[in-house]
């Protein structure tokens, strides 16, 4: 009784890889879990409905004393009936992909050969677990009653023929079991499979909602990572137009600025150069004209400046109306040019002093070399225009590393209209041009004596080592 009931544990053929087959698997050592336990069930499934069929037929078949003798009949019976029990065992491999055609095969091979229902209530798990409601119904009916119409046959049986006794082993006896530990038996039998059958089917319908959600999440994730993509290209694409405006913008203003350009190099070119052309003209005519030879010369020199100031005009001119130029495109001078500088100021008249020492000119960056050279002609101009006839004293030293100072020193003139001759705009543009290089202009009076001071930076030439072959 302790062998045959332990032996119903068959029933429970749990389907734990049933949910997770429906599922991805997580990993590999969680599907081979799923795999090996699927196994594990099927060999249980299959050992216990063989075992127990074997049972069914070896109780039907035995003799009231227990011998082992049969008829010729009953031994085929008894041996076609332990086949078909091993045949029913084996239907248990596929009881999960074919679980309605199992169910009903073992159920007519129950109602014809005496073997057991453990053949059929096996499978019912996985009908009520796949199949729909309709046809689970049936089955659990069409299960209840044949486990019922087995264990009726058995309790109709004989004590020593019976599969279901209790055994007395003080006296070697054995006596029938009431009709309520069969219906207990029964139910048993019947309730364990129908409950891990619905146990079966709602957590397979969980884990289908957990996958849908798992599939939810993921296109929500691609969606999501899709959105960051877009964003991101709208984000790129929001930079770019940006940059077009700015790059717009900045052609405009070049546009803007070059006809500004084109404008002032016009009004240059009518006014301005025509002007010089006229005072060249006309120096020209007193220097041939004139007989007091002081005279000439200062015509000659005055149409030389004239002349030298054209020039420049002209490239002046040129660089504002050529937009592909990067700046002035006239002669670019040089620190050693201030020699020449002032020496035209002399033969002009002025009464320049100069001292000029600036060591390595030649090195000179091209701006801080503009800076000094347009500050100085500035300053001197200045000097010659606002000044009386004392001598005006230029004092320029520089060297890198040390840097270049100016110093212009005049006397004023009391003369009302010579001050308001100008258009107050050189000092403001001297030290705007001082600026531009690090450098300042400071102006500076003391009784009747106007001073001027610059000063700029001039950083020594970096001597990188060079090693042959690099």
């Amino acid at each position: 009784m302790a062998t045959q009931w332990a032996a119903t544990g068959a029933v429970a053929d749990v389907p734990r890889g049933a949910a997770g087959g429906d599922r991805s698997a997580n990993g590999t050592a969680q599907s081979e879990a799923k795999r090996v336990g699927r196994k594990l069930l099927t060999t249980i499934s299959v050992v216990s409905v063989i075992f127990m069929g074997i049972v069914f037929v070896a109780y039907v078949f035995s003799s009231a004393d227990g011998s082992t003798e049969l008829t010729g009949a009953e031994a085929i019976g008894a041996g076609v009936s332990m086949l078909i029990a091993v045949a029913a065992g084996g239907s248990m491999v596929v009881r999960r992909e074919y679980p309605t055609q199992i169910f009903w095969l073992n159920a007519v091979l129950a109602l014809v050969f005496p073997i057991s229902p453990f053949g059929v209530l096996v499978p019912l798990t996985w009908v009520i677990a796949k199949r729909p409601v309709k046809e689970a119904a049936v089955s659990i009916f069409a299960a209840i009653s044949l486990t019922a119409f087995i264990l009726y046959k058995d309790f109709q049986r004989p004590t020593y023929a019976s599969v279901f006794t209790l055994a007395d082993p003080e006296q070697g006896s054995f006596a029938q079991s009431e009709a309520l530990a069969y219906i207990l038996l029964g139910i048993v039998m019947v309730a364990f499979p129908i409950t891990m059958g619905f146990v079966t089917k709602y957590r397979n319908r969980a884990d289908s909602v957990g996958t849908i959600l798992q599939q939810v999440d993921m296109k929500l994730h691609e969606k999501d990572t899709i959105l960051k993509e877009q964003e991101s290209i709208l984000q790129q694409s929001v930079s770019l137009l940006q940059e077009n405006v700015q790059v717009t913008e900045g052609l405009k203003d070049e546009l803007s600025r070059q006809q500004e350009r084109e404008i002032i190099a016009r009004e240059m070119h009518d006014t301005v150069a025509h002007q010089l052309s006229l005072i060249s003209l006309q120096a020209g005519v007193l220097e041939v004209t004139t007989g007091d030879e002081n005279v000439a010369d200062s015509a000659k020199a005055m149409r030389e400046s004239v002349s030298k100031a054209l020039d420049e005009m002209r490239s002046l001119i040129t660089s504002l109306r050529d937009s592909s130029s990067e700046g002035y495109l006239g002669k670019q001078p040089s620190l050693v040019d201030l020699d020449q500088l002032v020496a035209e100021a002399q033969e002009s008249g002025a009464p320049v002093s100069p001292d000029i020492r600036i060591q390595d000119g030649e090195l000179a960056p091209q701006n801080l070399t503009n800076a000094v050279y347009r500050i100085t002609q500035e300053a001197l101009t200045n000097a010659i225009r606002y000044g009386v006839d004392t001598p005006i004293l230029l004092r320029v030293f520089g060297a890198p590393g040390l840097g270049i100072s100016i110093d212009v020193i005049n006397q004023k003139s009391d003369d009302a209209s010579r001050h308001s001759q100008g258009s107050r705009a050189g000092i403001p543009g001297m030290q705007e041009r001082a600026a531009s290089v690090g450098g300042q202009v400071t102006v500076s009076e003391l009784g009747d004596v106007w001073i001027l001071n610059a000063k700029f930076p001039w950083a020594e030439p970096s001597h990188e080592l060079s090693l042959p072959g690099f």
